[in-house]
C-alpha cells in the first residue's frame, strides 16, 4: 500500500531551445547542434571508444523496489554506479582543421532504457559547448556552456533514452585555460521512466488509469492560472533520486519572489535543496494527449523554512521562473477554518504530466500518526493534518508528496504528506496544514510568517498573482522628490489603477506609469499598489515594497560581555535593505584611547585592554537622511581569556588561551593597559577540545588541540556569527567569531 506520496528518478537538468538567455537561470541548455554532426574529416561515432557499466541483476532490485514500496521506501528508477572519466584519462581528442578540438567518450549501458550522467566537475570556457546524445545520433540534449558554471562546478543532466549514449566536448582554438570536465557517475534507468510516446501523439505514463490530466474538461476548467504554479520536483537524497511536486505561492509583497512550498519529508536540509531542479509546465497540451515539453526548468534552490509537525519545507529558487513559463504564485489562507470544498489537488503521480484531483466530501482536522524510520526526512512523529476522506476525481500517488491542497477559492491550505488512496479505493490522504505552518516554532526557519509576509501585514487571507506582470522603479522614496513607477501595460479590457501606503501620496498617473512621494520623513516600510480591474473581476493587484525616509536599524549583534585583551566583532543589521544605506557611524562610549577601535562599514570591530562599562552607538545615513542613534551596552572585565585572531576571519585564524598578569575590576575605566603572558609556561601541552557553533547552537566543527596557540580553518564555513569554544575539561572559555569570506 503506497502511504506516502513521493517517487525515486535520477536528477535531470532539461532542454532549452529557443528561450532568451537573458530570461534564463545558469542551469539551461542552450540548444543547438553537436559539431561533429557537421564535420565530416572526423571519425564516425563507431570508432570513437565506449565504457561499459557493469551488469547487474534487475529483477532483484525490482523485487527490492516492490517492497520498499510498501514499507515507505524510495521508488527508484536507476541504479547509479559510480564512475572518474575525464578529459585527461578517457575517452579521445581530434583536432579540426581550423585548430578546434572535440573530445568525445561513448557510455554503453547494456539493457538500460535511458541513460543520464553527473559530472562531477563542470567548468568550462567561453565559446565551448558540451552535448550529450544517443548513438543514432536522434535524441541530443545541449548545448550545455559556460553559463551552466556554478559554484559547486557540477552539472546534472537529463535521461537519454538509449542504452548507448554519446558525450561530445568542443573547445575552440586560443582559448586562456582548458576547461575541466570530470564524470563522476551514470544512471542505468531500469524502469522505463521516459514516457511511452505512440507515433499518434498519445503517450502513456506511469500513472494509474484513474487519473486525470489538468487540461480535461469539464475539471480543469477553473484552474488554468493555478496550474502553472505546480511543478515537478526532482531532487538527491543520499543515494536515492527522487520526484515529487511544489508549488510557487504568493507573498504580501507581491514581488514575484520564487518561494517554492512543497513537503517536509521530500526536503528536510538544504543540502537536499540545492540538488533541486523544478520543471514547469510539464503537463499534456490536451486531455489524454501527447506528452508535455521538458524544457522549463530551474535547477538549485535554498531551503529557507521547515517543520515535520505540518510536513512543510519552503524554498526559494535559485532564479525566478522567466515570463516565457507564465508562472502563478498561489494565494493562501492561514485562518484554519473548515476547508470550503470542494478542494483540489493538482500534482505530478510518479513523475507524470500534470494530474488533476477533487474532493467534494468534508475535510477534518487530525493529529496523525506516522512516518518512515527509513528516510531521513520522515521520522515517526505526530503530524497536524487536514484529513481527506474521499476524492470524487482522481487519487494521489507516488510522486503527488508536497503538491497544494486548493479549497474553493483557489487558495492553498496544505501540502500533501501521506495517504492510502488508490483508484481501487479513493480514501483517506493527509496534509500538513498550511495555518499550523504559518506561526510554528520560535526561528523563522520553522515558520511561514516571516517569508509570505516580509510587509507585516498580517493578513489572513491572499490570493494569487501572476508574475507575468510587475512594477519596477526605486525602493527608496523621501519627501524632496517623486518616484517614477512603472507596471506592465494591462492586457485589452482591463484598466490599471495606482494606491500606497499612507506614508506616501500619488501626485500623478499617466498610463502604465504613477508618481509617488513620501509624506513624512517616516523611516518605515511603504508600499505601492497596481490593480488590474475589468467590469467583472480584478485580474490582478500587484504590490511593491519600498521603503520611506531614512533608515532604521533594528538590532546591534555581538558580545554584551567583554575581557581585557580580548577582541569583539559587532554587526548592525538595518531593519530594511531597500533604505539604501550611504555610510555607518560607530562611536564607543567613553572613548578610550588605548582600546583598539575600527569601524568599517555595518561591522564595528575592537580590541579590549581597559576593562570598565561602555555604550557603543552607531547610526546609518541614506539620500533621505540620518537614522536614530542605536545603542549598544558592553561591560568589559578582567580574566582569562580566548584570544581569536584575525576576527572577522576569512580562511584560517589563530587561537591562544591568554591570562591577563593584573586584574582589574569591572569599573576600573582607568587607561591601564595590562601585560599579557600565555599560560603555556603555566600548563605545558594543555589539551583542549575545540567547538564552532552557530548562533543556534548547532555544531559545526569539533577538534582537539595541544598547546595554547593553535590554526583553525574557517575556509568551509559560510559568512556569518559564530562562537568558538575551547574546553580543556576544567575551564571553557568562549569568543564570538565573525567569518566573512
Amino acid at each position: 500500500m503506497n502511504r506516502f506520496k513521493n517517487y525515486s528518478i535520477f536528477l535531470i537538468t532539461s532542454v532549452f531551445f529557443l528561450l532568451s538567455t537573458n530570461e534564463l537561470n545558469a542551469q539551461i541548455s542552450e540548444g543547438g547542434i553537436p559539431r561533429s554532426f557537421k564535420e565530416k574529416k572526423i571519425k564516425s561515432v563507431s570508432e570513437i571508444p565506449f565504457v561499459k557499466m557493469p551488469s547487474f541483476d534487475v529483477a532483484a532490485m525490482l523485487k527490492e523496489d516492490s517492497l520498499n514500496h510498501d514499507n515507505l521506501k524510495s521508488f527508484r528508477f536507476a541504479k547509479g554506479f559510480d564512475v572518474s572519466y575525464s578529459l585527461d584519462n578517457s575517452g579521445k581528442w581530434e583536432t579540426l582543421d581550423n585548430g578546434d578540438k572535440i573530445w568525445r567518450l561513448g557510455i554503453r549501458s547494456p539493457g538500460a532504457y535511458s541513460i543520464n550522467v553527473f559530472f562531477s566537475e563542470f567548468e568550462i570556457p567561453d565559446s565551448a559547448k558540451l552535448f550529450i546524445f544517443n548513438k543514432k545520433m536522434k535524441y541530443v540534449i545541449g548545448a550545455f556552456t559556460s553559463k551552466n558554471n556554478n559554484e559547486n562546478k557540477i552539472l546534472y543532466t537529463c535521461p537519454v533514452e538509449s542504452d548507448e549514449i554519446i558525450i561530445e566536448y568542443f573547445e575552440p582554438k586560443n582559448i586562456k585555460k582548458r576547461g575541466k570536465l570530470a564524470i563522476g557517475g551514470i544512471g542505468h534507468d531500469y524502469r522505463g521512466i521516459l514516457r511511452d510516446c505512440a507515433q499518434g501523439g498519445s503517450c502513456k505514463g506511469k500513472s494509474d488509469t484513474c487519473e486525470v490530466d489538468v487540461n480535461c474538461l469539464p475539471v480543469g476548467a477553473n484552474w488554468q492560472n493555478e496550474k502553472h504554479a505546480v511543478c515537478r520536483i526532482i531532487y538527491k537524497e543520499g543515494s536515492n533520486y527522487t520526484a515529487g511536486t511544489g508549488a510557487l505561492v504568493n507573498n504580501t509583497a507581491q514581488d514575484g519572489t520564487p518561494y517554492l512550498l512543497t513537503a517536509n519529508h521530500l526536503i528536510c536540509s538544504n543540502t537536499i535543496a540545492q540538488t533541486v531542479v523544478a520543471l514547469f509546465n510539464y503537463e499534456s497540451p490536451s486531455c489524454n494527449g501527447g506528452d508535455g515539453p521538458l524544457n522549463q526548468t530551474i535547477s538549485g534552490a535554498t531551503l529557507l523554512a521547515n517543520n515535520a509537525y505540518s510536513d512543510f519545507a519552503l524554498l526559494k529558487l535559485s532564479s525566478t521562473p522567466p515570463q516565457s513559463y507564465n508562472p502563478f504564485y498561489l494565494g493562501w489562507d492561514r485562518r484554519g477554518n473548515n476547508p470550503l470544498v470542494p478542494a483540489t489537488i493538482i500534482h505530478h503521480p510518479k513523475g507524470d504530466v500534470k494530474k488533476i484531483s477533487v474532493t467534494n466530501g468534508s475535510i477534518e482536522a487530525l493529529i496523525y500518526y506516522d512516518g518512515s524510520n527509513t528516510n531521513i526526512c520522515a521520522q515517526w512523529m505526530n503530524r497536524d493534518t487536514w484529513h481527506v476522506l474521499h476524492y470524487s476525481v482522481g487519487v494521489t500517488e507516488g510522486g503527488s508528496s508536497g503538491s497544494p491542497l486548493l479549497d474553493a477559492n483557489h487558495r492553498v491550505i496544505g501540502q500533501l504528506f501521506a495517504g492510502f488512496s488508490t483508484c481501487s479505493n479513493k480514501s483517506d490522504d493527509y496534509y500538513g496544514r498550511f495555518s499550523t505552518s504559518w506561526n510554528y516554532g520560535s526561528t523563522n526557519s520553522t515558520r511561514l510568517s516571516y517569508w509570505l509576509d516580509p510587509l507585516s501585514e498580517g493578513d489572513s487571507t491572499l490570493n494569487g498573482s501572476s508574475s507575468s506582470y510587475i512594477v519596477s522603479g526605486a525602493t527608496l522614496i523621501c519627501t524632496t522628490s517623486g518616484v517614477t513607477y512603472t507596471a506592465t501595460p494591462p492586457p485589452n479590457d482591463y484598466t490599471l489603477t495606482w494606491s500606497s501606503s499612507n506614508n506616501l501620496s500619488l501626485l500623478s498617473s499617466s498610463g502604465n506609469s504613477a508618481v509617488f512621494i513620501a509624506n513624512t520623513n517616516s523611516a518605515n516600510k511603504g508600499w505601492v499598489q497596481a490593480i488590474y480591474t475589468s467590469n467583472i473581476k480584478t485580474f490582478s493587484t500587484l504590490h511593491y515594497t519600498v521603503w520611506v525616509g531614512s533608515p532604521a536599524i533594528s538590532n546591534v549583534s555581538g558580545p554584551s560581555g567583554g575581557l581585557v585583551g580580548g577582541s569583539s566583532a559587532y554587526h548592525a543589521t538595518l531593519t530594511d535593505v531597500r533604505a539604501n544605506v550611504t555610510s555607518f557611524n560607530w562611536t564607543l562610549m567613553p572613548s578610550v584611547y588605548n582600546n583598539y577601535f575600527n569601524p568599517n562599514g555595518d561591522y564595528c570591530y575592537i580590541i579590549w585592554y581597559t576593562a570598565g562599562y561602555y555604550a557603543l552607538m552607531v547610526n546609518a545615513t541614506n539620500t533621505c537622511g540620518a537614522s536614530s542613534p542605536y545603542y549598544y551596552p558592553i561591560s568589559v572585565g578582567s580574566k582569562s581569556y580566548l584570544s581569536v585572531s584575525p576576527n572577522p576571519a576569512t580562511d584560517n585564524v589563530q587561537v591562544s588561551i591568554i591570562k591577563p598578569q593584573n586584574t582589574l575590576s569591572a569599573s576600573d575605566t582607568t587607561s591601564i593597559t595590562p601585560n599579557l603572558i600565555t599560560t603555556s609556561g603555566q600548563d605545558l601541552e594543555t589539551t583542549y577540545t575545540i567547538k564552532i557553533y552557530n548562533s543556534l547552537g548547532t555544531l559545526f566543527y569539533s577538534t582537539k588541540k595541544s598547546g595554547d596557540t593553535f590554526t583553525i580553518p574557517v575556509n568551509n564555513l559560510q559568512n556569518g556569527t559564530y562562537i568558538i569554544e575551547a574546553n580543556d575539561g576544567k575551564q571553557s572559555y568562549t569568543q564570538q567569531l565573525i567569518v566573512k569570506h
